[in-house]
């Protein structure tokens, strides 16, 4: 049985924001995310960034969208 993990159990704050829009494949919100200043490098709870967040929800939009924007 795989466990679905959602961005409240990662995340807090504008991070978790960023999570939420990975969960909807909104990739606008990503970048517009970028753009404001959010860190997307930060680690959540757990020590998980936004980029294995993307990886868990196997969302390749999002990988190709923060990849993008300099995440590695």
């Amino acid at each position: 049985m795989t466990r679905s993990y959602t961005a409240t159990d990662f995340f807090q704050g504008p991070q978790l924001a960023m999570a939420e829009a990975i969960e909807r494949n909104d990739m606008e919100v990503l970048r517009q995310g970028a753009e404001h200043g959010i860190d997307l490098h930060a680690r959540g709870d757990r020590q998980i960034t936004l980029m294995w967040f993307a990886l868990l929800q196997e969302n390749t939009d999002a990988i190709r969208t923060l990849v993008e924007l300099g995440v590695h």
